[in-house]
């Protein structure tokens, strides 16, 4: 059996404490992203500041199909097709492995 509410807080009233702290978190982050140098970084370190942003802006998919075959896909690509041409100005394909970020 569900109790009564005699005191505190109405339902669906924010918790100030809350809402403080997560403003000063907001403008603590907001202060370090901006100043981060980027042209710094290496490009594993790039990588992965885009693996951990792209969290927050793009939304996760749901799986919404029956399908046995379906395989969960990496979001960045794990090999790189480099293109040249050779000595006889004919393309050349190599295909190699990104480094892991960890």
């Amino acid at each position: 059996m569900k109790g009564f509410k005699t005191g505190g807080r109405t339902e669906g009233t924010p918790n100030k404490l809350t809402a403080e702290v997560k403003e000063k978190l907001q403008v603590l982050i907001d202060d370090v992203v901006d100043n981060i140098d980027v042209s710094r970084l290496d490009d594993n370190q790039k990588i992965k500041l885009l693996q951990i942003g792209i969290q927050y802006i793009v939304p996760r998919l749901k799986h919404t199909s029956s399908d046995d075959d379906w395989h969960e896909q990496p979001i960045f690509p794990t090999h790189v097709d480099i293109i040249s041409r050779d000595e006889n100005d004919e393309w050349q394909h190599d295909i190699q492995p990104l480094k892991q970020v960890n």
